[in-house]
Order: structure tokens, then sequence, then C-alpha cells
């Protein structure tokens, strides 16, 4: 997150308006197979509680 905040407030960020960022480690690009597959029960239980 706070990578993210950072780059917001740098001047590379300057070309970007009006967009929501997605900060969530890559879960929603799709995770690689090679993550262990508690950590992807984990990680899937997480997001499956947050609100839609």
């Amino acid at each position: 997150m706070a990578e993210a905040a950072l780059w917001l407030a740098s001047d590379a960020s300057s070309f970007v308006t009006g967009q929501d960022i997605g900060v969530d480690g890559g879960i929603s690009a799709g995770r690689p197979l090679t993550v262990a597959a508690t950590e992807r029960r984990l990680l899937a239980e997480a997001f499956s509680s947050l609100p839609t």
C-alpha cells in the first residue's frame, strides 16, 4: 500500500487521473500456481469476506 501511495505522490503518476487502483498483491490478476495451496486458500477466504 505504501508503495502505491508514494507512486501516486510522485511525478511519475502525473498522467493518471480518475482511476481506481487495486492494491491486492496481484490477486485480481491471478496468482501463479507456484503459490502454496495454503496461501491461496487463506487469500481466497480473506477476499471472499470483503463487502462487494
